[in-house]
């Protein structure tokens, strides 16, 4: 809903400069869940109940922790982030954005960790449906900024709040109705640091694709203001929403995968884990290819939608320009998100330190374009070619 704010221009920079913060945080979920889940199909899949349960408890006393760190982290470094960001000129949208988001960290961040204990155990819908009504729970938006009139700190609010209801329904199942396979109580916990371990052994990594992003989405904001001002960063944010939700199936299947790769490696059944790579390869490529062709078609309409106002207008052909270039992305991508799963579900991170150090040289290779753009003047044409490089790289992926 944040196309419906007053000051679009404006507030889509500011929250194209908290993207790139709140993608770590996220992330940071996203790969300790992930990591969760491995620890936990494996002792599955061997038949440990026992230590299954250990392992889930772990991963939810590691989540408020990390949870408690980050919020501290980030409410006391926040600003002189935004001013190493080049955030100036939205300083003021940026900050109200920010500290609301930030304060909702718990929130955010714990429900993704027990969505991977779910996930472990084969509870998809559990798993899954807070998510979704965590999302509808986010129409929240048009009433907290039209109603009350607080802009975009009332859309900071309903992002933050949103999670809650997930949160709340994970907890209710867990500790009320406790009709889950995974217990979690009391006698169920015997303090094992190895656990943590393993958890962040693969957690970490997982976490370290998105750190990595979102430092490039930080350079990228930086160049762009340099470039072209706040107007630049609009673009880049609406647009890369689009291709981040077209990301989504690749990221949902290989995430599906990892706890079916962990179950058969914990009962031993290699050939297994073959079979569900290649489905999930295959699945997702499917599915992306459509979605990659429905951004296409529809580039203008979807662009529309973040530039119908008089003062925002003249984004909506850069928007459509900009989604219909990176919608390849999302099939460039997909064969990267679901091998992935492999080296997480037994702990083989070599093969995705390999990966990273691609990602950071694809950055690299990214931005000394975009650099000759800022010293000799504004050429779209050569920044287009800078994502083209980005686009080759991922291409070189997929045969890796």
């Amino acid at each position: 809903m944040v196309f419906g704010l007053q000051d679009l221009v404006q507030d889509l920079a500011a929250i194209g400069y908290i993207a790139s913060l709140f993608m770590m945080l996220a992330g940071f979920g996203n790969g300790i869940g992930a990591g969760a889940t491995s620890l936990i199909s494996r002792y599955i899949g061997a038949e440990k109940k026992d230590g299954a349960n250990n392992a889930a408890i772990h991963s939810a006393i590691l989540s408020v922790a990390i949870s408690l760190v980050l919020t501290v982290f980030f409410l006391l470094v926040l600003e002189s982030l935004l001013k190493i960001m080049g955030a100036s000129e939205v300083r003021g949208y940026a900050m109200d954005y920010s500290m609301t988001i930030f304060a909702f960290t718990a929130p955010i961040l714990i429900p993704p960790i027990f969505a991977g204990a779910f996930r472990a155990e084969g509870d998809v819908k559990r798993a899954t449906l807070p998510i979704a009504i965590a999302a509808i729970v986010n129409i929240l938006d048009p009433i907290f900024i039209y109603t009350f009139g607080w802009g975009i700190s009332g859309a900071a609010l309903a992002t933050g709040l949103a999670p809650f209801t997930g949160l709340f329904m994970r907890l209710y199942g867990i500790f009320v109705k406790k009709d889950t396979y995974l217990s979690y109580n009391r006698k169920d916990f015997h303090n094992n640091f190895k656990m943590c371990k393993d958890i962040l052994v693969v957690g970490i990594p997982a976490s370290l694709e998105h750190l990595i992003i979102a430092s490039l989405v930080v350079i990228v904001n930086y160049m762009l203001t340099l470039i072209s001002g706040s107007t630049a960063v609009a673009v880049y944010t609406a647009g890369w929403r689009i291709i981040s939700l077209g990301l989504l199936p690749g990221i949902g299947i290989g995430i599906a995968t990892i706890p079916v790769v962990g179950v058969a490696y914990g009962a031993k059944k290699y050939e297994n884990i073959r079979t569900a790579c290649r489905y999930s390869v295959k699945l997702g490529l499917i599915s992306s290819i459509i979605v990659c062709i429905l951004i296409f078609v529809f580039a203008n309409q979807v662009a529309y939608m973040f530039s119908y106002s008089e003062v925002s207008f003249n984004l909506e052909p850069l928007i459509a320009s900009f989604i219909q270039l990176m919608c390849l992305f999302i099939v460039c991508s997909i064969r990267c998100k679901c091998r992935k799963c492999i080296p997480r579900s037994w702990k083989r991170n070599d093969f995705l330190y390999f990966d990273y150090i691609q990602r950071i040289c694809a950055c690299i290779d990214m931005c000394i374009p975009i650099r000759i753009c800022i010293q000799y003047g504004i050429n779209w044409n050569l920044l287009w070619y800078a994502f083209r490089r980005f686009l080759r790289f991922c291409n070189r992926l997929w045969i890796y």
